[in-house]
């Protein structure tokens, strides 16, 4: 019996199962047709397209041949970095060895720093650094920040807004890319990042509107054809202020409301400007009390108090355009919207 019972456990023993199967879980071909795409970074599907992963490292060798040593001509050698187009010049750079005992070396580094151009690019190198900075604080994603370092070059190299701080400049930048990108901020949270007073971010911003508006509609006049109309359609567009529906994500997650509370707080938002029961009030007022009515109508009640403080305004100035919101209920909320998403207007504290 006990040779019975060990020859029983061998049997069921468990095993691994080193047979893996891949299959594409959207074709759910058998096997698997994977590319691995070094370009772009991505493994994906050839048949279906279905991107199955992101972020890969390209493994091969970076080879370093000359068109002499092949019989084929090709000629895959790496030469140097890829020119940088927010800088000026060639960017062909060559290094000098420091030593601290030959007079000639430092004479030689000082010659070479005049020549190569470095000079050129400090400024722009020195804003592009403070501008990275600035937007990793707010967590901005990469694209608003070429585009606020690109904005930037536009105004230095055409040496325009020469007599206003660098620093104004670059919060300016920063808060126009943001609106080019549809990821707006308000003058107020440009001013808690960059400490430049409000009115100055103002006045800059509407001096960086002229320019980038005259000089996209000059820039497409002198590349026209003679004879032909100036397309001026791809330049450079004056934007509006921020609507308060833009800026519901970012409070209501600030708030650690819902998605549904979300959904419910742009749309009420929307309806808020479309029928101009606020109108006068600013972006933040807005988007405060209609976060604070609608927190109230879908149960996970904030108080004002907290409401205030995440957007940036007043309890008193909450106050008063919550009593304009709940005066005009009956307009804001309507019964399409109380059956989707369960909203009571019994829970609005008058």
């Amino acid at each position: 019996m006990a040779q019975e019972a060990s020859s029983a456990l061998q049997t069921d023993r468990w095993e691994a199962d080193y047979q893996v199967k891949t299959i594409c879980p959207e074709c759910k071909r058998y096997p698997a047709n994977i590319v691995d795409e070094y370009a772009s970074g991505d493994t994906v599907c050839a048949d279906c397209g279905l991107v199955l992963g992101e972020r890969i490292v390209d493994t091969r060798s970076e080879w370093r041949t000359f068109s002499s040593d092949e019989p084929s001509g090709a000629d895959p050698c790496r030469v140097g970095e890829a020119a940088n187009p927010l800088l000026n010049g060639a960017q062909l750079g060559t290094s000098i060895e420091f030593q601290s005992n030959n007079p000639k070396s430092t004479e030689l580094q000082r010659a070479h720093k005049r020549s190569s151009g470095s000079e050129v690019n400090r400024v722009l190198l020195a804003a592009y650094a403070e501008i990275g900075a600035f937007c990793d604080v707010i967590h901005i994603t990469q694209h608003v920040s070429t585009t606020a370092k690109t904005l930037f070059k536009l105004v230095h190299d055409n040496k325009a807004l020469k007599n206003k701080p660098q620093a104004a400049v670059i919060a300016g930048c920063i808060f126009i890319a943001c609106r080019q990108c549809a990821v707006p901020r308000t003058f107020t949270e440009i001013f808690a990042l960059t400490r430049i007073p409000k009115k100055e971010i103002g006045r800059i911003f509407k001096l960086l509107e002229k320019f980038f508006t005259t000089h996209g509609v000059a820039k497409a006049i002198s590349q026209a054809e003679p004879g032909k109309e100036v397309d001026t359609s791809h330049e450079y567009a004056s934007t509006t202020a921020t609507s308060s529906h833009l800026l519901m994500i970012r409070f209501c997650n600030v708030l650690n409301l819902g998605v549904k509370i979300t959904s419910v707080a742009e749309e009420l938002a929307k309806r808020v400007e479309d029928h101009d029961i606020l109108s006068g009030r600013s972006t933040l007022t807005s988007s405060g009390a209609v976060i604070y009515m609608v927190s109230h109508l879908m149960g996970d009640e904030k108080a004002m108090k907290e409401v205030a403080g995440a957007v940036g305004v007043s309890q008193g100035t909450l106050r008063v355009a919550y009593k304009r919101l709940y005066e005009a209920r009956d307009v804001i909320i309507n019964p399409g919207l109380v059956e989707r998403f369960g909203c009571d207007v019994r829970r609005l504290p008058q």
